[in-house]
């Protein structure tokens, strides 16, 4: 009777540590989709004041990087709930973001939440404006120089800074997600 109580509470924390880590690893990817929510929106903003000239290809930079950043989260919840342990937490953030993502995983995904088809077929109308835009070229030249402004390596530097925190507290979680 004694190893049947031990065994059951072993079980118990052992699921509630499991559950501990999914919490923290969705709390931590979250504050990451924020974070480059966040850089997308600033670097609209210096873009958009630096090249008043192209309004139009700057909006479509920037909404092309929010549907796809909303794109993956909806994968990545989506294999947290049905197939976490496809999602590596001991790569830290850049390996939790590149999980592996099939066609079936996609099918699921569609049949399960509808915003995923709305975000897919808006982010194929993006890519379609984006490709039919004379300016893009221009856009993609500029955003190269960009690289050594000091405002634009002060927002990476932000960026990076609060990845590294996160990505600090996601290897420090004690039992990886099954």
């Amino acid at each position: 009777m004694r190893r049947c109580i031990v065994l059951s509470l072993a079980v118990v924390a052992a699921a509630t540590a499991a559950l501990a880590s999914e919490a923290e690893t969705e709390f931590v990817w979250r504050q990451y989709v924020i974070a480059k929510n966040r850089l997308s929106y600033e670097v609209f903003e210096l873009c958009s004041h630096r090249w008043p000239d192209l309004p139009t290809t700057v909006s479509l930079q920037r909404d092309q990087q929010l549907a796809s950043i909303a794109i993956r989260d909806l994968k990545f919840r989506h294999l947290l709930e049905h197939d976490p342990g496809r999602l590596r937490l001991d790569r830290g953030l850049p390996g939790l973001a590149r999980f592996e993502w099939t066609e079936a995983d996609s099918e699921a995904l569609r049949e399960a939440h509808p915003e995923f088809v709305q975000l897919e077929s808006f982010l194929k109308m993006i890519e379609r404006d984006m490709a039919e835009d004379a300016k893009m070229y221009e856009l993609r030249r500029r955003m190269i120089a960009l690289q050594d402004d000091p405002d634009y390596q002060r927002l990476m530097q932000r960026f990076d800074s609060h990845v590294a925190v996160l990505e600090s507290s996601l290897l420090a979680a004690p039992i990886p997600i099954e």
